[in-house]
């Protein structure tokens, strides 16, 4: 028990940082945005605001908000299509929606495509679109911080 116990204070105290750790971290300038700029010239509405406030979080956990230029996005594609239609008598049945967020991202320094699609089952009405798009607009703005923030 006393071994246990050291072990999971080791790992939650970590190294200490070159320097003591006083000094505060310098960031790369083309890793830190002044904010996020979307855009979504689509149909489907709402998806600018929760891919915005999903790379706003995304961002401020990295640090990599309060400088630079900011991170213009594009969603060139929010859809929620009904794909297939499974047995409505097994568990989990019935028809299955294929939701699908596709963004286009600048930074500074470069830029890329990112695609994210997942299923979403009918459970006796249409999928609320609104949480579908926000927590597709979640992941995508998960992996579009590592990439903007990655050297």
């Amino acid at each position: 028990m006393l071994l246990l116990s050291t072990l999971v204070a080791c790992l939650h105290l970590g190294v200490r940082p070159p320097g003591g750790g006083d000094e505060p971290l310098a960031y790369d300038a083309q890793h830190v945005f002044s904010g996020v700029q979307v855009q979504a010239p689509v149909a489907e509405p709402g998806v600018d605001e929760a891919v915005r406030s999903a790379l706003w979080r995304a961002l401020a956990a990295r640090g990599a908000l309060g400088g630079g230029l900011p991170l213009a996005v594009t969603v060139t594609e929010a859809s929620l299509d009904p794909a297939v239609r499974g047995d409505s008598a097994a568990t989990g049945g019935g028809l299955w929606y294929r939701a699908r967020l596709v963004a286009r991202v600048n930074a500074p320094d470069r830029a890329r495509t990112f695609s994210l699609e997942d299923w979403v089952p009918e459970t006796g009405a249409v999928p609320d679109r609104q949480h579908t798009f926000e927590a597709l607009a979640e992941r995508l703005a998960q992996e579009i911080g590592a990439w903007a923030t990655s050297g």
